[in-house]
């Protein structure tokens, strides 16, 4: 897996802040471990998470958000609501090929440090030292995000790892 672009993430990060200025600790750990470790803690069992995105697709808000958002290291948020049902197929295919990629502790700290320096150079005095020193007891578990970032953003989407080949579709 290639290193991961430090200065690019410094900007994806910065653009979360300002996309999403409520985002809570557990939603940068979120973001992260997203981008450290991608989806493969999502598709244990296809046909489960084929039926459970076809219910989220249906339920979700569908408001006005971009078809994807880049949330570094190659991986790519891809945000449901911008789909119908019959895209779900390939999507849960893009998320099994993404599945393939294997991240490493040592990308989501170097992204941790990237982030304390931009919520330091913004004044921000986040709590993320703390719940990653608890996530670390944990071995770094995929978490959810807050109730305040779910209340006010609707979050539905996708962990997919960019490739050429899905530009077509998106």
């Amino acid at each position: 897996m290639e290193k991961v672009d430090l200065l690019e993430f410094e900007d994806i990060f910065a653009c979360h802040l300002d996309r999403y200025p409520k985002m809570q600790a557990e939603d940068i750990y979120k973001l992260l471990y997203q981008s450290a470790f991608g989806v493969g803690h999502f598709l244990k069992d296809k046909k489960v998470a084929l039926d459970y995105l076809l219910r989220e697709m249906e339920s979700c808000d569908k408001g006005e958000k971009p078809k994807f958002e880049k949330i570094g290291n190659g991986f790519i948020r891809l945000n449901i609501s911008r789909f119908s049902p019959c895209d779900a197929s390939w999507i849960i295919e893009e998320m099994e090929k993404s599945c393939e990629i294997i991240g490493d502790k040592s990308d989501f700290f170097q992204m941790l440090e990237i982030s304390k320096k931009v919520l330091k150079k913004r004044g921000f005095d986040s709590p993320l030292e703390t719940l990653v020193k608890k996530a670390e007891e944990l071995d770094l578990p995929p978490i959810h995000h807050s109730e305040i970032f779910r209340k006010l953003y609707h979050p539905a989407y996708r962990v997919l790892k960019f490739r050429k080949e899905l530009e077509d579709k998106l």
